[in-house]
């Protein structure tokens, strides 16, 4: 069964009509409740494309990282290009007394590297920081992602704390004018008024409060979207809160190991370590050779007495060149290079501690977060109860002789309600959580995401 954080919508009759079983009703209902908002409605969805377009910074860094590293990937492709040379001379010859020789030279050459183990390995390199930085991007989405999903959330919840201040302001009001009246008709006490004139006045100031609350939730979700228009904040959709389940710690942590950026990120860092080694050591990365094709010509202008004069002519010229260097800081690159491997790796450990550590957390808010909810769900069920009591009297002509008691109920019931409300939002918050903790896309929505194989 699928419940909403709002008591009057619910799926129940809906799973009823499909005769579906819980894991088959997330995947039914997804299209129902996520992909179809109806009227004015702004979804998780809707703010998470408004994210995406730009609103959060985090991800346009992660971009322009990403095209700065297929820049060096360029660069270190390009060594592997032919190499054009051209070069243009003019000169003269003089001799005391005679005539003076002008003379212009050109040459115009091409060369193709064909054996330098050092650009592969760059390039190799760079290619995988490319990826790497692709991995930090994907990691950077799923935070900002679940960040998004956290301040909608807490708007909502700001919203509802709203209402709910509101029907406790009023619920006081009528305790203190029935206290006033009572005090005025000589039957009541001048200190049960004064104690429900403070109740009164502290439900007014809870009203302020939770307006001012609100405010901040709806700013730090606009901010975080880059939206100006605030009222859309009044215009969020409750989300759909499935019932309790249980998750497969082992499957949790495969998943994560098997799909969460970070690692891939680390994973990339390390190869990229290694080719960075790679062009370092060995005989044949410091071979390197080349061949080229050139042409050249020179021309005269008059002779000079008693000097031959420059003969005009060209020549073409086909050559290889292997060449082989050996620095004597060879071998402390080296280490270096194997320090920075090291570093990668006890950075991709690192990584693996953390990322269990998070899913191991998030399994245990979530389990929290299902208990809290059936607590509040029976202090809600007493309210309810006791509520329907007094009201049963009201109906059957029976006079209430407490009146505070009556008032006393109807504010129990509707904190009650509240904290049922917020119980659910909480839960929902914990599946956003464990969504990324375990490396799920941050666009799945939490019926995909349920069925993705971490159920028990």
């Amino acid at each position: 069964m699928i419940l909403l954080c709002n008591p009057s919508k619910n799926f129940l009759t809906l799973l009823l009509i499909l005769g579906l079983s819980a894991p088959q009703a997330f995947a039914a209902t997804t299209s129902v409740y996520l992909s179809k908002p109806t009227g004015n409605e702004f979804t998780l969805e809707m703010a998470k494309q408004y994210a995406l377009a730009g609103g959060e910074t985090t991800i346009q860094i992660a971009r322009e990282q990403i095209d700065e590293a297929k820049g060096a990937l360029e660069s270190a492709q390009g060594q592997r290009r032919p190499t054009v040379s051209a070069s243009f001379g003019v000169g003269a010859q003089y001799n005391m007394g005679q005539s003076s020789n002008a003379y212009g030279t050109h040459n115009i050459g091409i060369s193709f590297p064909f054996l330098n183990n050092a650009i592969t390995t760059n390039i190799n390199s760079s290619k995988n920081v490319v990826l790497s930085k692709e991995q930090v991007y994907l990691a950077q989405l799923n935070q900002a992602m679940l960040a998004v999903t956290i301040d909608y959330y807490n708007t909502i919840k700001a919203n509802k704390n709203i209402v709910a201040a509101q029907k406790l302001a009023e619920a006081s009001q009528a305790y203190f004018n029935s206290e006033a009246n009572k005090l005025k008709s000589g039957v009541g006490s001048k200190i049960d008024m004064l104690t429900a004139k403070l109740q009164f006045d502290n439900s007014v100031s809870g009203v302020t409060n939770a307006k001012m609350n609100a405010n901040l939730a709806c700013a730090n979700l606009t901010a975080l979207i880059n939206v100006e228009d605030t009222s859309l904040c009044s215009r969020l959709v409750d989300p759909a809160v499935p019932s309790r389940f249980n998750v497969d710690v082992n499957a949790a942590l495969t998943k994560a190991m098997n799909s969460r950026p970070e690692i891939s990120a680390n994973q990339s860092l390390i190869a990229a370590a290694r080719d960075q080694r790679a062009g370092i050591g060995g005989l044949k990365n410091h071979v390197t050779g080349s061949v080229g094709i050139s042409n050249g010509t020179a021309g005269n202008a008059s002779g000079i007495s008693g000097i031959d004069p420059m003969r005009t002519g060209s020549s073409n010229t086909v050559g290889a060149n292997i060449s082989f260097t050996w620095g004597g800081s060879e071998q402390g690159n080296i280490r270096q290079a194997n320090a920075r491997i090291d570093q990668a790796n006890t950075m991709l450990t690192d990584t693996q501690k953390n990322i269990r550590k998070e899913v191991l957390v998030a399994k245990a808010i979530l389990d929290q977060s299902f208990a809290n909810k059936q607590s509040a769900q029976m202090s809600f069920d007493d309210a309810a109860s006791l509520l329907n009591a007094y009201q049963s009297q009201i109906k059957s002509g029976i006079t209430i002789t407490d009146s505070n008691a009556y008032v006393q109920v109807l504010i129990k019931h509707q904190q009650a309600q509240q904290a049922l409300f917020e119980a659910d939002c909480n839960v929902a918050e914990a599946i956003a959580q464990l969504q990324a903790a375990v490396g799920a896309p941050a666009t799945m929505n939490v019926f995909e995401f349920l069925v993705s194989g971490i159920l028990q």
